[in-house]
């Protein structure tokens, strides 16, 4: 379902010329001169750090609940929802320029109901509002700025507004001013109107399912669209700005795995290795920032988010198992370095992002993004020093006086240099890592970015699942019991009552998890079961599913919503679209796949059946915006290898955990304990004999046993040995 802007121009009529009109129409209007109220203490209360933000702020901001809208129904006053989250670069913007401003918060608070929202505590509200922006726009983003009615109803939408007008786009206050024009003239048509856009976007939201399981069709067809969108120069898909999009790479992984000459690894380790290059990889702290803001990942957009650290590092684990590339495995170990150092707490959780603005160096009262980061040709040469090393350095991280960050289009990072693995074949190893240590050193004497220190359920999850995964991949057994720690924290702080929390901040954990918490949870405990086969990570997993089954599940059209029943919002929302993260529906696709072949339980089946009939009118519409649907899908599709260790023999277990095989699950029963403790849940085990050797099952069937470690390595060969 999409809504031309044209549509809602003649919708909205005078309101919506604001929209429509060129940018040559958009100019600022005259200033209202109202009294700013006292009450600015609301968030101050909220457990998110970006609330608290902006407690201070000229505007009178209410969280999202009962209070505000019972103000707005009362005095029948449109609501301003403004959502955002804590290291966003424009949400700090629009902050110091609209929402500090006196004269822009007074009118806002006279006219309005101003609500905030942090996303990341909140994805269903930012969710939903994002579904009406980008069909009434065309696109989204953050700050995401709408306008709604008493009953929460959009009629109204777009995301950042500067003040003044710049950029070609209209001014904040005028937006607010034709706003309130409007809402004075044609509310109740303005209403009606909004009424009408929430059911049409309700009705989209009801998947047309499909009787037929997805083939492998809808599979071939995301990868020839992926293939015609790949940038064979630099990697990535399509031009500037350049994101990871980790779920795509992950699917062409797998894909490369499961079909082996269909060559998609070469599309993965082609984007791997240029963003492990690129100014999109922080070159001397590790981690991976956002996006790229040109095709060739050299200036990022410099915020850290903790889930791209862990969709990527799972990835360069994979691709360092497969090829044995020491790239690959720098990469990797950077990563789980920068974790460790930057976004570690004290409660054994992960903080959800850095900032990417920060003090300049040289002006503290001044922030700009990028300023931790980048240099000047003179500032690495006062660290490193003159002489006939120098110039090598500089070819090496891509420094030059007039600055590599020619791609800035916002002129902040003029005559400044993204630091690159340019080349670094023409000079000592050694040298390299002392120039990287020094400019390390230097870097860290100045004004970090801000750190956002709410743990978030899913997102620490994630990131579990990938270090028990790259642990196990790269044979680092510490980064193994990482995972298993931040699992703990999860699992002793984060679920009360039974039921898991999405956020933990201050010691306190809050608010109810959503579908993806709980998808992400379950895949953490499968992935530490695939390093480690202990039995209580297994009986973790089958018991959040169950959770999940039991909060979620649509049991009329198959699949989950991302809310509980009782949400409070205007619709239950159902995601099935892969963006930066996978989907709640993806990662339990994959989830049931990876389920029922450990376990044989039919339920599973019957579960992941109904899911992918589910989405078939998705898949059929465009299958590249589900590429962890098809991931399932070609996993299901594919041959699978199950294989089952008796007694204790550790060595045997890493010739069998070894590498990157996603058709790949397996049990260790070390002895009577194991089997006895797997037995309520795999069944078949317990025919299997009590002695040293290795089987191979398919459908729950083991054939003859291997008995011998020669044999084992025989019929599970290594791809690449980890290289120390």
């Amino acid at each position: 379902m999409k809504w031309s802007l044209r549509a809602v121009c003649l919708s909205l009529g005078v309101l919506a010329t604001l929209a429509c009109r060129t940018p040559a129409d958009r100019l600022p209007s005259s200033s209202p001169t109202l009294a700013v109220p006292g009450n600015h203490q609301r968030l101050l209360s909220e457990q998110s750090p970006y609330l608290r933000q902006h407690a201070d702020n000229a505007v009178d901001w209410y969280p999202w609940g009962d209070e505000a809208f019972a103000k707005a129904k009362a005095e029948n006053k449109p609501i301003f929802l403004s959502v955002g989250y804590s290291t966003c670069h424009w949400c700090h913007v629009m902050e110091e320029e609209s929402f500090l401003n006196p004269v822009v918060g007074a009118y806002l608070n006279e006219r309005f109901v101003p609500i905030k929202v942090d996303r990341e505590t909140r994805p269903d509200i930012d969710r939903l509002y994002m579904q009406f922006l980008v069909a009434t726009t065309g696109s989204g983003g953050w700050p995401m700025s709408v306008f709604l009615t008493p009953d929460a109803q959009p009629f109204y939408a777009g995301t950042y507004f500067p003040q003044p007008a710049k950029y070609g786009r209209a001014a904040f206050l005028e937006v607010l001013e034709k706003v309130s024009e409007q809402w004075g003239i044609n509310s109740a048509a303005i209403k009606g109107d909004a009424s009408k856009f929430t059911q049409e976007l309700q009705d989209s939201q009801l998947q047309k399912g499909n009787s037929d399981l997805p083939s492998m069709a809808s599979v071939e067809r995301a990868v020839k669209t992926w293939q015609g969108a790949f940038d064979v120069e630099w990697g990535g898909f399509n031009g500037a700005p350049k994101f990871p999009q980790a779920p795509v790479l992950e699917c062409l992984l797998a894909h490369a795995r499961t079909h082996p000459n269909s060559g998609t690894e070469k599309m993965v380790f082609k984007t791997l290795e240029a963003m492990a290059k690129g100014g999109i990889h922080d070159q001397l702290g590790g981690g991976f920032h956002r996006y790229s803001t040109d095709a060739t990942w050299t200036v990022p957009h410099f915020e850290k988010m903790l889930t791209d650290q862990a969709l990527l590092l799972r990835l360069y684990a994979r691709a360092f198992a497969w090829t044995g590339q020491e790239i690959f495995r720098e990469a990797a170990q950077s990563t789980v370095s920068y974790l460790d150092r930057r976004m570690r707490l004290p409660n054994g959780g992960l903080a959800s992002a850095e900032d990417a603005d920060s003090a300049e160096p040289e002006n503290p009262s001044k922030h700009s993004e990028g300023a931790f980061y980048v240099w000047t040709l003179k500032e690495i040469e006062e660290v490193l020093g003159g002489g006939e090393e120098l110039a090598p350095v500089l070819k090496a991280f891509g420094a030059t006086e007039k600055g590599n960050a020619t791609g800035d289009q916002s002129g902040e990072l003029s005559g400044k240099n993204v630091l690159l693995e340019a080349d670094t074949k023409i000079w000592n190893q050694e040298t390299l890592r002392q120039a990287r240590e020094k400019l390390l050193s230097a870097r860290d004497q100045r004004p970090r970015p801000a750190r956002d220190e709410k743990v978030l359920a899913g997102w620490n999850a994630m990131a579990a699942a990938s270090l028990a995964e790259s642990g196990r991949l790269m044979s680092e057994s510490a980064w193994i019991q990482r995972a298993r720690e931040i699992l703990e924290t999860i699992e002793g702080s984060m679920v009360v009552d039974g039921r898991l929390r999405r956020s933990l901040f201050e010691g306190k954990a809050d608010g109810e998890a959503f579908a993806q918490d709980y998808a992400e949870l379950i895949a953490a405990y499968l992935a530490l079961y695939a390093a480690e086969a202990r039995p209580d990570d297994l009986e973790r997993a089958v018991h959040w599913q169950s959770q999940l089954e039991d909060r979620f599940a649509d049991s009329k059209g198959g699949g989950y919503f991302e809310t509980e029943a009782d949400h409070g919002l205007l619709y239950r929302d159902k995601e099935l679209n892969d963006g930066a993260l996978w989907s709640a529906n993806s990662r339990a696709a994959v989830n049931l796949v990876t389920l029922y072949r450990l376990t044989g339980q039919e339920s599973y089946r019957t579960t992941l059946e109904g899911l992918l009939r589910s989405v078939g009118a998705a898949l059929k519409d465009r299958p590249e915006n589900l590429p962890g649907i098809l991931l399932a899908v070609d996993l299901w599709n594919g041959e699978e290898e199950s294989v089952v260790l008796v007694g204790d023999q550790e060595r045997w277990w890493t010739v069998i955990s070894q590498g990157y095989h996603p058709q790949r699950v397996a049990h260790w029963l070390k002895s009577d304990v194991e089997r006895e403790a797997l037995a309520p849940l795999v069944g078949y085990l317990k025919e299997l004999p009590m002695k040293n050797a290795a089987y191979v099952c398919q459908n729950f069937t083991c054939g003859l046993p291997i008995t011998s470690l020669d044999g084992l390595r025989e019929r599970f060969p290594a791809k690449a040995r980890p290289q120390k």
